[in-house]
């Protein structure tokens, strides 16, 4: 990410529901690249060979950022994942979800060794894991949230975090205040926001919501946050219009 103008990518989580033909992949990564963004993070696209993708990222001079994997594509398949990352020139990927089996003192540990010998894999190949987290890692399993366990029992060498800020909040936590506790292990952050419907949350376009973005902006700059990867999970209105806002007012609050 250092030769880009801009630390803002985009998870093509986003807009899955227009990638689901090859026509409609590079239809949006024209969008995309027309709206500003320079980076993607890759999760979820079927319909392309890995070496198509990167031709179409090369020509709409996105790079791939990061991608979304599986705990089964790095505790069994990380041969396959690494050949993937080479493909595409990514240097970074993060496990996107862990199961209920994971959500116990026992299960936590488990997965940590897990996630420590792919990263001690991943890491001698120069390439980076991360664990991107949902709300329930902040449920507290006995002494500490389960967040706390993992990057306790894992080799910061080996295991950052991606960091998701509106997940985090929703699930109890501060945020900024996480990001400076886990300052040296988020290379990348997820940025949503979220507002209150009918006494419901409900996922909102950056800026658009609740959440302190001047305190997540300035917590991510102090903590050398590489990238802040904009991530929409529902949108309300046309998808490409909720990635283009996140993106004008990741902007005007003085991301660069």
């Amino acid at each position: 990410m250092k030769d880009l103008h801009t630390k803002i990518a985009l998870q093509l989580y986003t807009v899955r529901e227009h990638l689901k033909t090859p026509q409609g992949v590079e239809h949006s990564l024209k969008k995309i690249h027309d709206i500003g963004y320079q980076a993607v993070e890759l999760a979820g696209i079927t319909c392309l060979d890995d070496v198509s993708l990167r031709r179409l990222f090369d020509a709409y001079q996105l790079t791939c950022c990061s991608m979304h994997v599986s705990i089964a594509q790095v505790a069994d398949g990380l041969d396959n994942t690494i050949e993937r990352m080479n493909i595409l020139g990514c240097s970074h990927i993060a496990v996107a979800w862990s199961g209920p089996e994971y959500r116990t003192v026992e299960g936590v540990r488990q997965l940590a060794q897990i996630l420590d010998r792919a990263g001690k894999r991943l890491r001698e190949s120069g390439l980076m894991l991360s664990y991107h987290n949902h709300k329930f890692e902040f449920e507290k399993i006995g002494e500490y949230v389960m967040l706390e366990h993992l990057l306790r029992l894992t080799d910061p060498q080996y295991l950052m975090l991606e960091l998701d800020v509106c997940w985090a909040q929703l699930g109890g936590a501060n945020p900024a205040a996480w990001i400076r506790k886990a300052q040296g292990r988020i290379w990348a952050a997820h940025y949503k926001d979220a507002t209150i419907k009918n006494d419901a949350p409900v996922l909102a376009e950056v800026g658009e919501g609740n959440l302190d973005w001047p305190g997540i902006i300035q917590a991510s700059e102090e903590a050398n946050v590489a990238v802040y990867i904009v991530e929409q999970d529902t949108c309300e209105r046309d998808s490409f219009d909720s990635i283009a806002i996140s993106y004008r007012n990741l902007r005007a609050l003085g991301a660069q």
